[in-house]
Formats: structure tokens, sequence, C-alpha cells
């Protein structure tokens, strides 16, 4: 599976936690912004404008945005949409609060992800 193959739901889903992760740490690093935009490149330009137009004023908490991943249900896709955000996480200084975005959504999909 591809992130071009996620449904509209699963896209917003993925944006809306995508940016509550690198906004964890109060800080959006040069390996972020590079992340998002290989995303937006992934899912293509005008269906990752049509996900973040979705997040617009929505989904401001992680609550909120952890309840619209459980729109996600199947295993496939979140599992693509953990192996992203883990590679996010990834990519700059470790941070717990980083970590807060991936564990609460790893309980919430009941899934282990090692990073």
């Amino acid at each position: 599976m591809e992130l071009k193959d996620l449904t509209t739901a699963e896209q917003v889903a993925l944006v809306a936690l995508a940016k509550h992760l690198v906004r964890a740490d109060g800080h959006v690093s040069k390996s972020e912004v590079l992340d998002l935009m290989e995303i937006a490149n992934a899912l293509g330009p005008l269906a990752f404008a049509r996900a973040m137009e979705g997040t617009k004023d929505r989904y401001e908490s992680l609550d909120q945005a952890l309840e619209i991943a459980m729109a996600v249900r199947r295993p496939e896709a979140r599992r693509l949409i953990m192996t992203v955000l883990t590679a996010i996480a990834e990519g700059d200084t470790e941070d717990a609060r980083e970590d807060h975005v991936l564990v609460s959504l790893q309980r919430r999909w009941n899934i282990a992800v090692d990073y």
C-alpha cells in the first residue's frame, strides 16, 4: 500500500496527526518540512491540499486528532500511517512530546511499532 491508496478520510487523519507530530516539540525542523513535502508529493498536490483543508480549524488538540484517527479502520492503512509518522519523528532529535503522539496513537489503534 502507498499513500496515494489512502481514502480521503485516511489522508485527513494522516495530515492531522502529522501536523500534531511536527508541532509537538514547539519547533518545526527542516527535516520535518521535507517530510511533509514528501507526503504532499506522494498524495499528489490536490489530495494533499484537500487533506490540509480538511484539518483547517479542526483537530486542534491531540485528542481530536486521535479521534479522527479512529476512522482509519483498514489495518494496512494504519500500518502505513504509523510508518510515515515514525519516520517523521526519527528525522530529527528524539523528543518525548513526539513520542507521546506516537504512543497515544499506538494505544488507540492497539498496534506496536519499534522506533
